[in-house]
């Protein structure tokens, strides 16, 4: 697939990140394809773009589904992928990711990926004001606040963040984390928000140790250093920035929460998206979980209200 897309790179240098398809499953691939062709089609038609010759044909529509089918990746939009052990990050991995992630900034990443199954360009968007480390909880306002007695996460889409613009979805939420996650939190919080006093002021809540804009290519970029030194060359494929929500879900699922409300949680349109890609990787037996939950599936839900899972 990488080498189909690497025609495109020498056409366009905004979209030579589409050439790099390791990590991803087939459905990401195919809506990045789809994504990359719509952006081609877009320059053509509105900014008069010329193309060479070959990439002017892989854009007709008739080519793109004939190279979906060749690399085994086109399918119908009803079909969900589930998603494969090789995907979710186990405990002694997870810790290990932790030790070799030297920078602050992407400690409090991977927590929070890893504690809320939030997506990398909705942990991106996250704008907060104030933060006296003297006192957090009283003085840190915007998207991450203490409320309740647990912290909250809220999750909201701006046409200002460009990597929320990215994520696959734009719907907002709110996540409370568990009382029993409070204290690790606030430490990485505080150590972070401490080191970034000295860096650009910022609302965004993740900046680079440049202090920029954390960037989602920053942040795959990062993760594939900590992985490297983490030495996890025995697994059948790398792990990525979304195996966080992968491992958040099947997780939260397998330790009883209600299906209904893990898929509420991370956002999900769709019951029957959460219990396609995540169920075969518990122990639930199905026909219980339809007997549940049957009068939830095919339904659309709204997801504004907050949340509360412990």
């Amino acid at each position: 697939m990488s080498k189909r897309i690497d025609i495109l790179k020498k056409s366009e240098g905004n979209i030579s990140l589409f050439g790099r398809s390791e990590g991803l499953n087939q459905d990401s691939i195919r809506r990045i394809f789809i994504i990359v062709i719509n952006y081609l089609r877009y320059l053509i038609t509105y900014k008069e773009y010329k193309f060479e010759r070959k990439v002017s044909l892989l854009i007709s529509s008739k080519d793109v589904i004939r190279i979906l089918k060749a690399n085994g990746i086109y399918k119908k939009r009803t079909e969900t992928v589930k998603i494969d052990e090789s995907e979710i990050i186990l405990q002694s991995e997870y810790e290990l990711l932790l030790k070799n992630a030297k920078a602050i900034y992407a400690k409090l990443l991977f927590y929070l990926l890893y504690n809320t199954g939030m997506r990398i360009g909705e942990a991106l968007g996250l704008k907060i004001k104030g933060g006296d480390t003297n006192n957090l909880k009283e003085s840190l306002k915007g998207d991450v606040e203490y409320k309740d007695g647990r912290w909250l996460i809220k999750i909201v889409y701006r046409d200002t963040n460009e990597n929320y613009k990215l994520a696959k979805a734009h719907r907002n939420r709110s996540i409370y984390l568990k009382k029993s996650q409070s204290i690790e939190f606030e430490i990485l919080l505080e150590k972070y928000l401490m080191k970034m006093k000295r860096k650009k002021n910022s609302e965004w809540l993740f900046l680079s140790s440049r202090g920029t804009e954390l960037t989602q290519n920053t942040a795959y970029k990062y993760l594939k250093s900590c992985l490297d030194k983490a030495n996890l060359s025995y697994r059948k494929r790398d792990l990525t920035l979304h195996s966080f929500r992968h491992t958040f879900i099947t997780k939260e699922i397998g330790e009883g929460t209600p299906i209904v409300y893990a898929s509420l949680y991370v956002g999900h349109k769709n019951l029957n998206t959460t219990i396609k890609k995540y169920v075969h990787l518990t122990a639930l037996n199905i026909s219980e979980i339809r007997e549940k939950y049957d009068e939830f599936l095919d339904t659309e839900f709204d997801i504004d209200n907050i949340l509360t899972i412990d």
